[in-house]
């Protein structure tokens, strides 16, 4: 999921009312954003993302992030409303601090040269 997704999914958790929805929501939040490469680069990250969020993490968990996501889905399964909803806000903030993916400038379709039109002008059959 890329940054728009995670934040919309959020905005539409905190209108939400029942525990349940907010739970569910929550988990497929937690689960794109904890196991996004752009979110966290290396384990370590997220081991440390995870104690802000007041969890403990031993050493073992921090090397896999697999083991750490089934923990946090674990507590997240326990966890009442307001408690949802202040791991939901800690993501947010955590998202919102993800730099904006930079566009990547596209080359006009008409400058760029087709290798395989110029291939068949070349040695392509020619009209007589």
């Amino acid at each position: 999921m890329n940054k728009e997704i995670w934040m919309k999914k959020i905005r539409y958790i905190n209108n939400l009312k029942d525990e349940e929805l907010i739970r569910l929501e929550s988990f497929s939040v937690i689960v794109s954003f904890m196991l996004s490469k752009e979110a966290f680069r290396a384990n370590v990250d997220l081991k440390i993302f995870m104690e802000e969020l007041g969890i403990e993490c031993k050493p073992y968990l921090a090397k896999s992030r697999t083991a750490m996501l089934a923990k946090m889905l674990r507590i997240v399964e326990k966890a009442e409303k307001q408690q949802l909803l202040k791991y939901i806000a800690v993501i947010n903030q955590k998202i919102s601090d993800i730099p904006g993916e930079e566009k990547t400038q596209t080359q006009n379709k008409k400058n760029k040269k087709n290798y395989m039109k110029e291939v068949l002008e070349l040695y392509g059959r020619k009209d007589k």
